[in-house]
């Protein structure tokens, strides 16, 4: 199993929870962070940790879209049947030991309990990119690419696709590579849905939570987006000290 992930200037504070609660989750296999314009003192620490670092360079490309590029690239050095999880960094929190999660080709969290057309920041986003596009995935929900998982040919030929098609949205502009979109993610939903044919399934494996209601009564492996929940230390019990390094 191969655990991976980037950062972008991130310190190794922002990266304590998701390095701590996933050696604390027992996990002892691969762990791959790609990371930009990192300080030398992050390093060591993702290293101390058995973190085995990559260093990119953005080129230009916002973060959000370059590291599907270099997530394939790298990928491609390991086993097309390898089982990959790949994770945002800031707001990861692992709860359970990942390497017990039932393996599937193909496994994408939704972001939020509702159609993309009942999402209104969603929809918005999608008609803003990739309008000829919406209508075939109006009634899907929409998905989250910060926590992935599948088989390795799979998802990073999913990753290359997802890059590919960003350059395709009708505000791409060769002039300005690095202009903030979320263009990534709704490529990245097209694609999942037209190209890889995702069928979305309820396991509590993985849960978004800045858009997807939680039943604090459910238990899963992963919580993305953890920071965006008041007192979320406080509902979900933990060994890790919140105590900066």
């Amino acid at each position: 199993m191969v655990v991976i992930s980037s950062s972008h200037l991130y310190t190794k504070n922002e990266l304590f929870t998701l390095t701590t609660s996933l050696n604390l989750s027992g996990y002892n296999d691969k762990k791959i962070m790609v990371v930009y314009d990192c300080d030398n003192h992050t390093k060591k620490y993702l290293k101390e940790n058995g973190w085995k670092i990559y260093e990119k360079k953005l080129n230009g490309i916002q973060v959000v879209t370059q590291r599907f590029l270099d997530f394939y690239n790298i990928l491609k050095e390991y086993s097309d049947n390898e089982f990959i999880l790949s994770v945002d960094s800031r707001d990861v929190y692992f709860h359970k030991n990942p390497m017990l999660i039932e393996r599937s080709d193909l496994y994408i969290g939704i972001d939020g309990n509702c159609s993309l057309e009942e999402n209104k920041w969603a929809t918005n986003e999608m008609v803003k990119m990739y309008p000829s596009e919406y209508s075939k995935i109006k009634n899907n929900y929409h998905l989250c690419a910060g926590v992935v998982m599948g088989k390795n040919k799979i998802v990073r030929n999913l990753f290359k696709d997802t890059f590919d098609f960003t350059f395709k949205s009708i505000i791409f502009d060769p002039d300005n590579l690095g202009k903030k979109s979320t263009v990534d993610q709704m490529s990245f939903n097209i694609l999942a849905y037209n190209k890889y044919n995702y069928k979305v399934t309820d396991n509590n494996i993985v849960i978004n939570l800045g858009s997807t209601y939680w039943d604090i009564q459910k238990e899963y492996h992963i919580y993305h987006q953890y920071d965006r929940i008041q007192n979320f230390w406080k509902i979900i019990p933990s060994k890790i000290s919140k105590k900066l390094i």
